[in-house]
């Protein structure tokens, strides 16, 4: 296993869509002992007209919202046997918990080591990753990476 999930807040549960299919709504129906329906109404809502998602609550840890099936104070799925496949395909080969922690630690000039050989992919939206930073995070990467 690449990535260590039990020092991460439960950062992909706060991911915005959270998509669920009909075949996760009968493993959560199952996992609960109720009707798809019932399911489907309690847990999952609309996205758009071709997308469910889990429904959310608010978080404070991550200050945003996380799907209604995180243990807030454990930081684990409560459904982790009944989760939907998205979640049970997570995160396959890129983790951005994991690669938010490496740019902060090659930001605050620590040492990093990879687990990964080739670049990261950068979500915009972290205040640490501006436009303006990225060149220099970068070139901090490269350098950091390339020594032997």
């Amino acid at each position: 296993m690449l990535y260590d999930c039990d020092s991460c807040p439960g950062y992909c549960c706060g991911y915005p869509i959270i998509e669920t299919s009909k075949k996760d709504i009968r493993r959560l129906a199952r996992h609960f002992k109720i009707s798809e329906a019932e399911a489907k109404e309690k847990f999952t809502e609309q996205e758009n007209n071709r997308v469910r998602k889990m429904q959310h609550r608010s978080d404070k840890k991550l200050n945003t919202t996380v799907c209604v099936m995180l243990n807030q104070k454990t930081r684990q799925c409560s459904i982790y046997h009944a989760r939907p496949d998205i979640c049970r395909a997570h995160p396959g080969d890129r983790c951005e918990w994991y690669d938010r922690q490496q740019f902060e630690s090659i930001a605050a000039g620590k040492k990093v080591i990879r687990l990964k050989e080739y670049p990261w992919t950068i979500d915009g939206d972290h205040p640490l990753y501006t436009a303006k930073k990225m060149p220099q995070l970068l070139e901090e990467y490269v350098k950091t990476t390339t020594k032997k």
